[in-house]
């Protein structure tokens, strides 16, 4: 089963009830396919398609970032910048995963470029979201005084959690009675949250709710990392935020790029394309040094919209849990 689709119509609080337990119920069998952040064997490699022809395989719904859906034509081949220099992402090997077009741009650190992981319709109706005045706040962040007594912020840009959706789904038909709106937003973050589920092989309750991110000229986001255990040290299988996955739902040509400066790695935003990675070693399971990231300033006139994706060591088991476990970051 590639998605779940909750018909919007339906009136019976049973139907997503039953789906939800449905997704659950392959996860733990295993039917979701292998666990994505898994150690790549060498022959995955090498047995993987695209690596340096000129061309990505086609997958189901990736058309908007493969050079072969275009004709042939690669004027507008993605790419990232590697140690400075301009690399074309077809250039590293690439496999197929749940219909996705997958750049693996650094197996030993588990780090790698989804294209086309949100439809362009998807992304435009992600980024509308928290349209209501009121919902977007400043994103969670720490200052420091400098010797001025100016406060340095680590983060500017704004922040809007969205609706929890596997909290929120058995009572869809109440939501869309009462705010049909909300509804929409319910309906296309819960189908996210299975695709997203689905190719990183983790149980949906397993996600934090989405985090939508608004990056005005001139914002920023310094160097930081995503699991607590970086700065609070403790024992491997410190229950945190193992795996982000981030989705990109504009382009920005200048400015605002996910940078990883201990990796010599750039990826500047594509509308619907996403990047996922590992927070932690893989040999013990500890906060990964070398996965510190930052959003770059975004210049006049331009904005960028992304959505976070956690994933949590620990399953939730209330909307109240999950909103205290953001708000404590």
């Amino acid at each position: 089963m590639a998605s779940v689709i909750i018909p919007p119509c339906s009136r019976n609080w049973l139907v997503p009830m039953l789906l939800l337990l449905l997704v659950q119920l392959e996860v733990v069998n295993g039917r979701w396919g292998r666990n994505f952040f898994r150690k790549l064997r060498k022959k995955d490699l090498q047995d993987s398609d695209g690596g340096g022809d000129g061309s990505l395989p086609c997958g189901a719904s990736t058309c908007a970032s493969c050079t072969c859906c275009s004709g042939g034509d690669d004027s507008n081949a993605p790419s990232i910048v590697k140690d400075g220099k301009a690399v074309r992402l077809d250039s590293f090997p690439t496999v197929v995963e749940r219909g996705l077009n997958v750049s693996v741009v650094d197996a030993d650190k588990q780090l790698f470029y989804i294209h086309a992981f949100l439809s362009a319709a998807e992304a435009e109706a992600m980024s509308s979201f928290c349209a209501e005045p009121g919902r977007f706040q400043r994103s969670p962040q720490t200052g420091v005084a400098d010797a001025s007594g100016a406060e340095n912020l680590a983060r500017t840009s704004s922040s809007c959690p969205l609706l929890f959706a596997i909290f929120y789904m058995p009572r869809f038909a109440d939501v869309q009675a009462k705010n049909p709106a909300l509804a929409k937003e319910l309906e296309l973050t819960w189908n996210v949250t299975v695709r997203a589920a689905g190719l990183l092989g983790v149980d949906p309750a397993n996600l934090e709710p989405f985090q939508l991110l608004r990056y005005s000229p001139g914002e920023y986001y310094k160097q930081h990392h995503d699991h607590r255990a970086y700065y609070e040290p403790g024992p491997a299988g410190y229950p945190d935020r193992p795996v982000t996955l981030l989705l990109f739902l504009n382009d920005v040509p200048v400015g605002g790029q996910l940078k990883f400066d201990r990796l010599g790695l750039e990826f500047s935003p594509r509308r619907g394309d996403a990047v996922a990675w590992s927070n932690v070693r893989q040999d013990t399971g500890k906060a990964d040094p070398d996965m510190v990231h930052e959003a770059m300033p975004l210049p006049e006139g331009a904005t960028k919209m992304a959505v976070n994706v956690w994933v949590r060591d620990e399953p939730f088991t209330s909307p109240q849990q999950a909103m205290q476990r953001q708000q404590s970051r």
